[in-house]
């Protein structure tokens, strides 16, 4: 298992860390659990692979009226392939599972135009990691 190192830096807003684990930076302490996890379930053969921060694009970028306006991409923190060849992808939240409106408008997009993907919330709680569907989410709710 690899060896947590947590970086001294200034306070910021959402309060997380950033970790390294096998010469990887993450932005927060869930984030590295939760490679840590898929790392040992990829070496079990519980899955095939796994993906770190996939990018999809919700919105080609496009001109009107001659003002350049830039693509909409979402940038997961995982993708994870099953072996039965399904995909899922893993976006990980702290333990008060906040949601800034960006991303609840990206769920949505993204959700519109990947329809065959699941997106799934990972949040973390005291007893480890949990996984949620965001549309039914009790306690994320994107509306």
């Amino acid at each position: 298992m690899g060896r947590f190192r947590t970086y001294q830096r200034s306070e910021n807003k959402y309060h997380n860390h950033i970790i390294t684990i096998d010469k990887i930076r993450f932005a927060s302490k869930g984030e590295a659990q939760r490679y840590i996890e898929l790392r040992d379930m990829k070496k079990s053969g519980e899955i095939i692979d796994f993906e770190l921060q996939p990018v999809f694009e919700l919105q080609p970028r496009f001109t009107k009226d001659n003002v350049k306006h830039r693509e909409i991409r979402y940038l997961a923190d995982f993708r994870v392939t099953y072996p039965d060849g399904h995909q899922v992808i893993e976006d990980v939240k702290g333990k008060g599972g906040y949601t800034t409106p960006e991303f609840k408008l990206k769920f949505k997009l993204f959700e519109y135009k990947f329809p065959d993907l699941k997106l799934e919330i990972v949040q973390r709680s005291g007893k480890g990691m949990e996984l949620f569907d965001g549309s039914c989410d009790r306690e994320i709710v994107l509306k």
